[in-house]
């Protein structure tokens, strides 16, 4: 099995050599083996021995190494190279014993590498590796399950799943990240104990979708989720508003297909986008007056604990794409460029456009005003978001009292300047001066 010398190689192999010196037996294991058999290179390796945490911990010293899993018979070890700090983590050969968290074992054995290899979750992350040998140590068909391009737990798949729950979805990503047919009987477990998801912390959850929404195969993953009822358990009235409106499954997939990849709040948006009129928000805001892409995102915050940040890109995309849709267009044909102009300068104008763009080709809406928009993100930063031409200090300086009248003044200020009704400060200081003028 080939695969480039990079520093984390030949650090992870400098570890298993060292312990293979030393007595015990050691090999790469589970992700590192099944990622260069694909022949990708692997972001971090990891390797399996029979040393036990403390062995481990004398054969390379307190210094280089952190317990950092002891109880499960993991150590960190750690060296700097050539600049750059690497760590491998070293397992010892362990079975583990009952899940009663339905995350973690309650226990462990320390046993044998065939032992070990049948306690992991899925044949393509059961594999070994021994780099002195150049070998491939494969007790569970692993091998053969990525010839064949098929996803299978590890033994009895319901034993699988019941160990920790959130197997369920590592397996839908795992066969969208390579391109994998989900076995019968794995796909047939999944169906069976969906429901068990619930016991998986929305934090966990939410990490997995952002995994999943940004792989190429992510619509084939959307619909494994929704076809196993994974996705009652991860997004409650997505998967509602699907069984109820099955075009709307067909629309989000196909503007997946047509949307470009990119990062997850937009992917969460691109699959929201036709369901956004049929999906309610569950929020304790909803008292307070929302714009309807917020009272989603908002919704589904508080269901994913996602970062503010998240929430604030999913709700930008979904209301300024709808607010930018040929119908919404159409209603005001006369657009005027302030009203244009925020949506545009905002960083994330182009993902906006991108997904307009798919919903446009696949609803097969003509948006005769794309291209102009397009054009005007090319705009040379100063024109397309051009300085403000007043600030706070101004409307101090006028005598106009802090409150939360300042913004609107301000607001109504930057309006005038991108319609090119004001276009310097004076114009500006001039038009609040009559304004204040007429207010008296």
């Amino acid at each position: 099995m080939e695969s480039p010398l990079t520093p984390e190689r030949r650090f992870a192999t400098d570890i298993v050599l060292r312990l293979v010196e030393a007595g015990y037996v050691a090999f790469f294991a589970g992700g590192c083996v099944r990622d260069q058999l694909l022949k990708r290179e692997p972001h971090d390796y990891d390797v399996a021995t029979s040393a036990t945490p403390n062995q481990v911990r004398d054969l390379f010293g307190a210094r280089r190494t952190l317990l950092v899993g002891a109880s499960f018979g993991v150590v960190c070890v750690h060296q700097m190279i050539e600049g750059v700090q690497h760590q491998v983590e070293v397992a010892t050969f362990r079975s583990d014993g009952d899940y009663s968290d339905g995350r973690h074992p309650d226990s462990v054995r320390f046993t044998t590498p065939e032992e070990d290899a049948q306690r992991r979750d899925f044949t393509i992350n059961g594999l070994f590796y021994d780099p002195i040998e150049e070998q491939v140590i494969d007790y569970v068909g692993g091998v053969d399950d990525l010839n064949a391009k098929v996803l299978r737990a590890i033994g009895n798949p319901l034993d699988r799943f019941g160990e920790d729950k959130l197997r369920l979805m590592r397996a839908i990503r795992f066969a969208a990240r390579f391109d994998l047919q989900l076995d019968h009987e794995t796909e047939s477990a999944i169906h069976a104990t969906a429901s068990t998801l619930l016991a998986v912390s929305p934090e966990r959850i939410a990490m997995e979708m952002r995994k999943l929404l940004v792989l190429p195969k992510r619509g084939w993953g959307m619909e494994q989720l929704f076809q196993t009822g994974l996705l009652g358990v991860v997004s409650p009235e997505l998967d509602q508003d699907w069984k109820a409106n099955t075009e709307h499954v067909t629309q989000s997939m196909a503007v997946l297909e047509r949307f470009a990849i990119g990062d997850f709040p937009s992917s969460v948006a691109a699959i929201l986008f036709p369901s956004r009129n049929s999906i309610r928000s569950n929020s304790a805001k909803e008292s307070v007056r929302m714009t309807q892409g917020r009272a989603v995102a908002a919704s589904l915050k508080l269901r994913w604990r996602l970062a503010n940040q998240e929430e604030d890109s999913i709700a930008f995309y979904l209301d300024s794409a709808s607010s930018l849709l040929p119908s919404a267009m159409d209603l005001e044909r006369n657009v005027p460029w302030s009203k244009i102009q925020p949506w545009l300068a905002d960083g994330r104008a182009k993902r906006t456009l991108d997904l307009l763009d798919a919903w446009s080709f696949v609803t097969r809406t003509p948006f005769e005003r794309l291209p102009e928009f397009q054009a005007s993100l090319r705009l040379p930063p100063a024109e397309l978001n051009p300085p403000h031409l007043i600030d706070g200090s101004d409307l101090h300086r006028l005598g106009i009292k802090p409150g939360p009248h300042f913004a609107q003044w301000l607001a109504a200020v930057r309006s005038l300047q991108l319609d090119q009704k004001i276009v310097d400060k004076a114009g500006a200081i001039a038009w609040l001066i009559g304004q204040q003028k007429e207010l008296d």
